[in-house]
């Protein structure tokens, strides 16, 4: 039988209708899922949100007492839950990718970036030492946040476990760039490439190489915003664009 774990990492809004899109699309798949947690929340003030979000995103005042929603909602094998972390980055002052970054609207929006990164690699870490003490092997993970809450039409028995699937919404013109809102596919594939994306930042933040890589893959520059640092770490991770499924079944997160 095939093993499938979900990771839900960030700030934990709309959760009631995240979680309602992902409870029908495992009812209509007829499938067994484990579920590993991780989410920021703000006792003190509203939690951040990038510049650009808009009511859509919903609700910025998330108490630690709002994550107990997330355990009844999920019941996830492992979670970890921490008070809202603001993101400094001074680290990559001076770098080709922050350099690249701050020609752009993302300059804005840096901590928030980082703060994705360091939420996704905290979550697929708790499903693999989840793994390693339980003797099992995830065939098949998404990856998501918690407010992605349109209708999968991926099914469970189309899925390549040896590729990652994306929305192929920014696969046009010859342009490569995955959404990372949600990923699916390869559980290997898919725990080389988060369980180290946030600290492999600094290591290609420099490199001249990966910046050519994000320029004539992806038809854009390396920087601090979310589409790029997954593609980046991924070729950092040395896999292939041929390891990459686009479709249109993983609809884009609007």
């Amino acid at each position: 039988m095939v093993k499938i774990a979900w990771c839900l990492s960030g700030q934990p809004r709309q959760l009631l209708e995240g979680n309602e899109t992902i409870k029908e699309y495992i009812k209509n798949n007829n499938v067994e899922v484990d579920f590993f947690c991780h989410g920021w929340y703000n006792d003190k003030d509203n939690i951040s949100k990038a510049p650009w979000a808009t009511t859509r995103e919903g609700s910025t005042v998330i108490r630690k007492k709002d994550m107990d929603n997330i355990l009844k909602l999920y019941n996830p094998k492992s979670y970890l839950f921490e008070e809202e972390i603001k993101f400094s980055s001074k680290q990559f002052e001076n770098s080709i990718l922050y350099n690249n970054t701050k020609q752009h609207q993302c300059f804005k929006n840096i901590s928030n970036c980082l703060s994705c990164q360091s939420s996704r690699q905290k979550c697929i870490n708790l499903l693999i030492k989840y793994e390693n003490s339980n003797n099992l092997n995830y065939d098949i993970i998404f990856f998501s946040r918690y407010d992605f809450r349109i209708n999968i039409k991926l099914k469970i028995n189309e899925i390549d476990v040896s590729k990652i699937y994306s929305t192929d919404i920014h696969n046009v013109n010859n342009r490569i760039l995955i959404s990372p809102a949600l990923t699916v596919g390869s559980g290997e594939i898919t725990k080389n490439i988060y369980k180290n994306i946030f600290d492999n930042i600094n290591k290609y933040k420099n490199d001249d190489n990966m910046n050519k890589l994000i320029n004539n893959h992806c038809k854009s520059k390396m920087k601090l915003n979310d589409e790029e640092i997954f593609m980046s770490n991924f070729l950092y991770n040395n896999y292939k664009i041929s390891d990459i499924k686009f479709t249109n079944k993983i609809p884009n997160f609007i």
